[in-house]
Formats: structure tokens, sequence, C-alpha cells
């Protein structure tokens, strides 16, 4: 088992939890964010697992400021 930490890091460095308690036992799939989160280019978004068998999957979606 593990359980697995997500941080933003904002351009100034400072860290947000969004999530610090997902726990997570072997072959078990959990979608840890339920609503879209907005970042910024200069923003990361980091996952932290206490073991080495996870994997994890972001779907990214890229949005144009000039678009209109």
């Amino acid at each position: 088992s593990a359980v697995v930490k997500v941080t933003l890091t904002n351009a100034a460095g400072t860290a947000f939890v969004i999530d610090n308690d997902v726990s997570l036992t072997s072959g078990q799939k959990e979608q840890v964010l339920t609503e879209p989160l907005i970042m910024e280019e200069s923003e990361i978004l980091k996952v932290q697992a206490s073991s080495g068998a996870v994997d994890v999957v972001a779907s990214i979606l890229e949005i144009n400021r000039e678009d209109k």
C-alpha cells in the first residue's frame, strides 16, 4: 500500500497541499482530483507516494490566453 500527497507550487515557491492522505492498496485506482485544477504555466504539480508502486496519470488541457 502507499499514501499519496498532491501539491501545487506557485511561481513564488509557495506549496499548496491539494490532497495529503490518499491511501492506495495494490491494484487500486483512485481519482484524486474530482474538479478541474486551473494552473498557470509557471506552476508545478507534484505527486509524492510513500512507496514506489504507484503510477500517476495526468490529463492536461492547454488553453492559449490569446484565443477568444
